[in-house]
């Protein structure tokens, strides 16, 4: 099975956009919360990134919660509208970042 998936873009090497969603088979067990960890920090060693952002619905709860247990702070509500990623077209997304060590 498929526990879930992670998608990180390296934007200029400076800003690392991430991405991520679990199978509903996966949900609550914490999988994702280490995986995100990990992932930004093997990222972190491959890479010169100051940044992490993502931007999440504003419907999932436990998916921002889980940022900001990973340390991302909210830096505010972006139109849908005005984002090109069509699975968060429907309703305000919000935007996330964390500065990187």
């Amino acid at each position: 099975d498929i526990v879930g998936l992670i998608e990180v873009d390296t934007e200029g090497v400076r800003r690392l956009i991430l991405g991520y969603t679990a199978s509903p088979a996966f949900w609550n067990q914490g999988l994702m919360t280490e995986a995100v960890r990990d992932g930004i920090t093997a990222i972190q060693n491959s890479f010169n990134i100051s940044e992490a952002i993502a931007l999440v619905s504003e419907q999932n709860i436990p998916s921002a919660r889980l940022l900001e247990r990973l340390g991302f702070q909210l830096r505010g509500v972006v139109d849908p509208e005005e984002l090109s990623l069509q699975m968060l077209r429907s309703e305000p997304v919000l935007f996330y970042s964390r500065a990187l060590p």
